[in-house]
């Protein structure tokens, strides 16, 4: 009998299954690509940006595209480019914060719920009843009235209202792992409760988290921009997308639509690359796992 000794060998998933899929699917790699560079420059963006994003010049107000200023200028004469490069950390970075909080805690939650099952699932499962009856929008709004301008409270607030994705996602899929042969191997073997869920059980679901924390983000970053549109999240004179839409339309009624346009196309294709990219994930998450 060598049931104890090797526990892997019944039935275990390669926890790195979902790497290695990611190469064989063409529009997977094309948009890691677009994804990697997007958060590239967001991390590094004040250090590639050609120009001060909060340098005013007056007399250059809303000029058009020329080699000083490849987009144009804005109202107040700063450059548009280096106010899109700079804006992007806040932009990606900030929803990157909510989709991180709100899986760990998710997942956490999750794991839990479908270990134990009973009562403890019963309870968690009312809990996060509770929150999904809370839009994360209206949440972030609240969080910004109450504690005051900023990104830090919405940030706080949607990963709260984001959380019960991730619970209920890996709480659906963790009971089916948890009923799998390997799983009963490793606890006659006598592993511990803590080590088969964070060394073989959560791995086995990274695909599922990944899936829902790429979609995610798409609707944090939304939220986000929202809240900075409706003069609540970023404060002027640091740039950020969804300030920058807000600030263009006053432009545009004008007749000079750049800042706009060209702010609001960014957070279009970033959500759109961001979505596609999550459901060419769950594709592959769904056949590898049937």
């Amino acid at each position: 009998m060598t049931l104890l000794t090797s526990p892997q060998t019944v039935g275990s998933p390669d926890p790195r299954w979902h790497a290695k899929l990611l190469p064989k699917s063409p529009l997977a790699v094309v948009l890691s690509a677009i994804v990697i560079v997007i958060v590239g420059v967001a991390i590094f963006g004040p250090a590639i940006a050609p120009q001060d994003p909060v340098a005013i010049d007056l007399g250059s107000a809303h000029q058009g595209p020329s080699l000083a200023h490849w987009l144009g200028t804005d109202g107040n004469g700063r450059d548009l480019l280096s106010r899109l490069i700079v804006g992007s950390r806040t932009s990606i970075l900030a929803p990157l914060l909510v989709i991180l909080i709100a899986s760990l805690f998710g997942c956490t939650v999750g794991i839990v719920a479908a270990w134990y099952g009973g009562a403890v699932d019963a309870v968690i499962s009312r809990f996060l009843d509770a929150v999904f009856a809370i839009p994360g929008l209206l949440l972030a709004i609240l969080a910004a009235a109450v504690f005051g301008n900023g990104l830090l409270a919405p940030i706080t607030a949607l990963a709260v209202a984001y959380m019960p994705y991730f619970a209920r996602l890996i709480r659906g899929a963790g009971i089916r792992e948890v009923s799998m042969p390997y799983i009963a191997a490793f606890k006659i073997s006598g592993m511990s409760s803590w080590r088969i869920c964070v060394k073989h059980l959560l791995p086995n679901l990274s695909g599922y988290v990944i899936s829902q924390a790429t979609v995610s983000f798409g609707y944090a970053m939304v939220d986000l921009a929202m809240v900075s549109f409706l003069g609540l999240g970023v404060q002027p004179p640091s740039p950020d997308w969804g300030l920058m839409v807000s600030s263009g339309e006053a432009s545009m009624l004008r007749g000079y639509p750049d800042e706009a346009i060209f702010s609001g196309l960014l957070i279009i294709i970033t959500v759109v690359v961001f979505n596609v990219l999550g459901e060419k994930v769950d594709e592959m998450t769904k056949a590898k796992r049937s």
